[in-house]
């Protein structure tokens, strides 16, 4: 009787999330300087939003959270955490007046949310992990616990991604068109609107253009952003984007702790990552494929060096190198070796810096002799990574090279 309950209780539960989240997504929206509209009030949406997240959270809760019922604070934390998500997902897409200022604290507070929760999950925490005489260990507590845990990281995987997403349009919206449709007011005048305007006589040229107009480019985007108050945009991105990769990282390690290929499924989010003045000062064009590469290369480095200082998985595996001793500085070699091609293609899609085609041919077959001789998987797998991007990087040289002779 209580599980069927339950059961009913849940499905109203989102039910009622999904309902509220359609009526906030397809509410009428706020047009600047329109009169006698009917958009739905900031209030509203911020309380239906806030309801439709909570009824989420409970959700959830109820159904793949079964240890949160006795405890409160758990509880309220992760339905909180989706209610503050649902409200700043509304409001970064349909932003209100004030609304700019104030969304940098929801997202504070969201992380705020997620840590709490995720502190009355740990080992020792709320809910006793030995037996109720106090004489033994329970596994079977200490198992539901980071089951609870992993399950919280999962959830804050997900609602993160939204969040670094939304932000992702938002400001791709702002940059493509900077300065397009706004007046920017000043002592009381307003002023011309700016160069890149459509109708304008003086557009700047919109091909390729050099390195000095992409950065004056961003430059007028983050002025843009700093005028609609919303410049704190791409540094909350970037942390929604590092927690989303931290988070999903954690989880694909859990899953398969053994393959190197899970930092493949990850580090594609590192694309959401923007210009914020801070830690990227420029991040266009092929610039931000330099993350998600650094991501795997690092990665795969780390987990080589850390196999290899682990010594040989069998005594037979040292015999033909000298021990384990031996085995283990060959393999830390091997992961060395296989460094290089990618560090050359990391620093050609960052800064354009060609590499000769002598160090090219130099270094590019030690690739294919650490996947060949290499013990460690991980090495092997940097090794093709190392020949790939060598390859990828000999054709992108010779096209430019070629197209720079046939404008000549």
């Amino acid at each position: 009787m209580t599980s069927c309950f339950v059961n009913r209780y849940s499905a109203w539960l989102l039910i009622a999330c999904v309902l509220m989240g359609v009526f906030v997504a397809s509410a009428p929206k706020p047009r600047r300087g329109a009169t006698g509209t009917h958009a739905t009030p900031a209030p509203l949406r911020a309380v239906l939003s806030a309801a439709s997240g909570a009824s989420l959270g409970l959700y959830l809760s109820v159904e793949y959270f079964p240890g949160f019922r006795g405890d409160f604070v758990a509880t309220v934390c992760l339905c909180a955490a989706c209610a503050l998500c649902a409200v700043f997902l509304a409001f970064t897409y349909v932003p209100s007046a004030s609304s700019p200022g104030v969304m940098p604290h929801v997202f504070v507070a969201y992380l705020a949310c997620l840590g709490v929760a995720f502190w009355t999950r740990r080992e020792g925490g709320s809910g006793s992990m030995f037996d109720s005489d106090g004489g033994g260990y329970d596994f079977a507590a200490s198992s539901r616990a980071e089951e609870a845990r992993l399950g919280l990281v999962g959830v804050c995987a997900g609602l993160t991604a939204q969040i670094a997403f939304a932000l992702k349009l938002k400001v791709a919206a702002v940059s493509v068109h900077p300065n397009g449709k706004r007046h920017v007011h000043h002592g009381g005048r307003a002023t011309m609107k700016g160069m890149n305007a459509k109708g304008s006589r003086f557009r700047p040229f919109a091909g390729r253009s050099p390195a000095k107009f992409k950065s004056s480019s961003a430059a007028l985007a983050q002025r843009a952003m700093r005028a609609m108050r919303v410049g704190w945009m791409p540094v909350v991105g970037n942390v929604a984007t590092f927690v989303t990769f931290a988070s999903c990282t954690i989880l694909a390690t859990w899953a398969r702790p053994e393959s190197p290929f899970v930092v493949f499924a990850v580090a594609p989010v590192l694309l959401l990552l923007h210009e914020d003045e801070l830690i990227f000062d420029a991040l266009s064009g092929t610039q931000r494929y330099v993350p998600p590469l650094a991501a795997i290369v690092i990665s795969l480095t780390y987990n080589a060096v850390a196999d290899a200082l682990g010594g040989p998985p069998t005594a037979h595996a040292a015999l033909g190198v000298g021990g384990d001793l031996g085995w283990t500085v060959k393999n830390v070699l091997c992961a060395a070796l296989a460094l290089p091609n990618s560090w050359f293609l990391a620093e050609y899609l960052w800064s354009f810096s060609a590499t000769g085609g002598l160090v090219m041919a130099t270094f590019a077959p030690l690739n294919v002799l650490v996947a060949t001789v290499g013990d460690v998987l991980s090495a092997r797998v940097l090794a093709c990574v190392s020949l790939t991007c060598a390859i990828v990087q000999w054709g992108t040289q010779r096209t430019v090279r070629v197209a720079g002779l046939k404008a000549l």
